[in-house]
């Protein structure tokens, strides 16, 4: 099956272009903040206004329930999302991740009940292909969650096993050995059904499939295969570790099998692995066919060491971070020729960045994973510093609060998305400023951010080029080189981390680059004489040849 071809070559939405076409004179820029004497910009803050998208590696996650409300019931919904296409290309994302659309009893949806079809809540069938079809004529691509570890217990399926198992069903179409069954309490997670036990280790509700069932393995080649057919361009999958409970071997050989089944299919199948570990065994699963996995170390997720949120606000040095990054990237090609990792900052299951990061340094963060070699990943909200923290409420649904769209846009936002916990929206303190007001302030967040992106996919050869750190001695730089295969295909990026403009000296072999690209986060013009780059803060220029 081939994959719908992407439309390409798009530019800025129409309500976006009047942003860096039509703000006017330049800003005046406090002295304090220009010690070193940058001139002055014309006001468009170095962006060009075109965002080809259909490039771009950026991706965008959504948590459906939370994002956008097309009909007025309080639950975002597909045809929310289709109707924010425009808004989704204007930042320059070139695909979206959807968490799990699927029928399922709780919120969240990470417990299925039916993997064929499509949770009634968000719309029908024909909705989601009519959504794929709106965000693919915008240039931009569509995953979706598949959480294959576990099933809801109200899966048709589960009950099936179950009598499947107690009647000792040796038949082809048997499923008694789908889930994990033993006829005796083995302790840990295993709960009683019935007269039998199965395991459960996220939950009750949700019982562990058996990947050691020839049965559910076919089960799973059809559902990849339905779904890549219905036009989704791959899947980002769910709990990848426990599988096999841990064990990296087995793990690694049931992806592999994943990865023939999708890339058989279609060669483009782009496939994302959650694997939430702070071990060396992350790099292990590299040997698989999966394309890349989450580097949660270096994510808002773990709060010590060289990470995101230490280096955004000055704790730890550019170019440790730097340092950081070239041995994961090294790692990750020792272990699987050509692969790269997905960088974050925050997703559905961490406090949202904006619990440590805002302002300035929401912009050092994003400044300093978003023009990575490998896939970047934005989580919706995000860029207007969207706030959610679990904190003492105890529930996940308050890091997957409804997204802000801005005044006299209040019809198209969602309800507090856990019904069981509704009372908990009169304790939320949410941003004033929803998205497309935010639009409006040359300096906000999203602007940085859609600045970033659109210097992203001015250099579409990032998403696999080879990473070099450069060591600039200097706290608050953060530098490194990326080399495509091809002609040109080789830039320098340089950040200034710290709200301060400032100057650092680059290595003699860089002395005959120009400023090619930047992104500025004030209204100062990056500088470089062959030596010394001076540059505004929170902003980053590009070299080249």
């Amino acid at each position: 099956m081939k994959r719908r071809q992407i439309a390409r070559g798009y530019l800025l939405a129409p309500m976006a272009i009047c942003l860096f076409s039509c703000q006017g004179g330049g800003s005046t820029v406090d002295p304090a903040l220009n010690p070193i004497g940058l001139e002055e910009g014309d006001g468009t803050y170095g962006i060009e206004g075109n965002v080809d998208n259909s490039l771009g590696s950026l991706t965008y996650e959504i948590f459906v329930r939370s994002f956008a409300d097309s009909n007025g019931d309080g639950i975002g919904d597909f045809q929310g999302i289709a109707d924010k296409a425009d808004y989704l290309q204007s930042l320059g994302v070139g695909r979206v991740w959807l968490t799990p659309i699927h029928p399922s009893p709780s919120y969240h949806g990470y417990d299925v009940d039916d993997y064929y079809s499509v949770n009634p809540e968000f719309g029908t069938m024909e909705d989601f292909s009519s959504m794929l079809e709106t965000l693919n004529e915008h240039g931009i691509e569509v995953i979706i969650d598949m959480v294959l570890n576990h099933s809801s217990s109200t899966n048709p399926w589960f009950e099936q096993s179950y009598q499947d198992y107690r009647n000792n069903n040796q038949d082809a179409d048997s499923m008694g050995d789908w889930y994990m069954w033993a006829d005796s309490n083995l302790g840990g997670a295993y709960y009683q059904h019935g007269s039998a036990y199965y395991l459960g280790e996220f939950s009750s509700s949700m019982p562990d499939f058996n990947w050691d069932s020839q049965g559910f393995r076919a089960e799973v080649a059809d559902i990849l295969g339905f779904w890549l057919d219905k036009g989704v361009a791959g899947f980002r999958l769910d709990a990848v570790r426990y599988y096999h409970e841990e064990n990296v071997a087995k793990n690694i050989a049931d992806l592999n099998y994943i990865a023939s089944i999708c890339k058989g299919i279609d060669p483009d199948c782009f496939i994302v692995g959650e694997n939430w570990g702070n071990g060396t065994d992350y790099y292990d699963y590299y040997a698989s066919g999966i394309d890349s996995y989450f580097n949660f170390n270096l994510s808002i997720a773990y709060s010590s060491g060289t990470t995101i949120v230490s280096t955004a606000k000055g704790l730890t040095t550019g170019d440790q971070f730097a340092s950081t990054v070239a041995l994961a990237e090294r790692n990750v090609d020792s272990s699987g020729a050509g692969k790269h990792n997905s960088w974050f900052i925050a997703n559905h299951d961490t406090d949202r960045a904006s619990k440590s990061l805002t302002g300035g340094d929401a912009k050092a963060a994003a400044n300093l994973i978003y023009l990575l070699p490998g896939t970047p990943f934005m989580y919706y909200g995000e860029e207007i510093e969207l706030r959610g923290v679990r904190g003492n409420e105890g529930t996940d649904a308050m890091r997957r609060l409804p997204m802000v769209w801005g005044e006299g846009r209040e019809a198209e936002e969602c309800d507090f998305p856990d019904k069981d916990n509704s009372y908990l929206a009169s304790s939320v303190d949410q941003v004033d400023v929803g998205a497309f007001d935010a639009m409006e302030e040359p300096l906000s967040t999203i602007n940085h951010y859609r600045r970033l992106a659109e210097v992203r996919n001015s250099y579409p050869f990032i998403a696999t080029a080879s990473f070099e750190a450069i060591a600039t001695k200097t706290r608050n730089f953060y530098a490194y080189r990326l080399q495509g295969d091809g002609e040109g295909e080789d830039i320098v990026v340089v950040a200034n981390l710290d709200e301060v403009a400032a100057e650092v000296s680059l290595p003699e072999e860089y002395a005959s680059w120009k400023i090619d690209n930047e992104v500025r986060a004030s209204n100062l013009k990056a500088r470089y004489d062959g030596s010394s780059l001076g540059l505004g803060g929170h902003s980053v220029a590009i070299l080249r040849k």
